[in-house]
């Protein structure tokens, strides 16, 4: 059972373009990011989803630089892009992971918790990730499904929304698909490590200056030391609202 992780990445982000290759210790972002997952056990594959619009070319030459399996595709039509690259650069794949590149921090041992869960109960799941009860740190979590469950959303779904966040059609149970819920033994879910604004960027920056000088191969559990030691750094972006996915803020009920 080949197992593909694919990061979804793009220059133009509307809150803080270029990030992903913005630089830490002198090397970009999406580097540390590469670095982490490469780690992971359980993958086999890994490709970088960028678009086809000429502002993703330094994407592409990074990836060249890196040995790193590249597609390029559809800027609105990220599940098209997301299954083309697998189609493209590993056919042979069963099981797809879907990474987004604002996580730089993500931990290769919660990706094999994760992906190895999945593979565990894969006669029985279609997709899985973590469930409601969100209890890793924002930035941290990946999405797990078969490469059938990703064909058949490119083949049916049809809504803007469906098309540009991927597994929304997935996950919708009148779909048919059997959904999963990862368990984790952690619970820090108020810790933000996404990188969508300058304050993310400056407090993961700090996270990385800090920690991987000491250990390249530092840990979630490092992470989360270093930042009860360090109130300062966490509250650098602790104002910062998150607009999309399951850590979304949630409007507030009419009563």
């Amino acid at each position: 059972m080949i197992v593909t992780a694919v990061i979804q990445a793009r220059m133009t982000s509307t809150r803080l373009p270029g990030k992903v290759l913005m630089p830490v210790l002198g090397e970009p972002l999406l580097l540390h990011q590469v670095r982490r997952l490469r780690r992971a056990k359980t993958l086999d594959r890994l490709v970088l989803a960028i678009t086809d619009q000429p502002a993703d070319d330094p994407l592409e030459s990074f990836a060249r630089r890196q040995g790193l399996a590249v597609f390029r595709g559809s800027q609105a039509d990220v599940l098209a892009r997301m299954e083309m690259a697998v189609s493209a650069c590993a056919p042979e794949s069963g099981v797809v992971v879907r990474v987004t590149s604002d996580c730089p921090l993500i931990d290769p041992d919660i990706v094999d918790s994760q992906v190895g869960w999945f593979l565990d109960h894969r006669d029985r799941y279609d997709y899985a990730t973590i469930g409601p009860d969100l209890r890793l740190p924002c930035g941290t979590s990946v999405e797990v499904f078969t490469r059938q469950a990703l064909a058949d959303a490119h083949a049916n779904a049809v809504s803007v929304h469906d098309r540009e966040h991927v597994t929304p059609w997935i996950k919708d149970p009148e779909n048919g698909l059997r959904n999963g819920i990862t368990p984790i033994d952690l619970d820090a879910p108020d810790v933000r490590l996404s990188v969508d604004e300058a304050a993310d960027f400056e407090a993961v920056s700090a996270i990385i200056e800090a920690l991987y000088p000491l250990n390249p191969e530092f840990t979630l559990h490092d992470v989360l030391g270093f930042l009860t030691a360090h109130p300062e750094i966490a509250a650098i972006n602790g104002n910062v609202v998150q607009t999309t996915g399951p850590y979304a803020a949630k409007p507030a009920r009419s009563k």
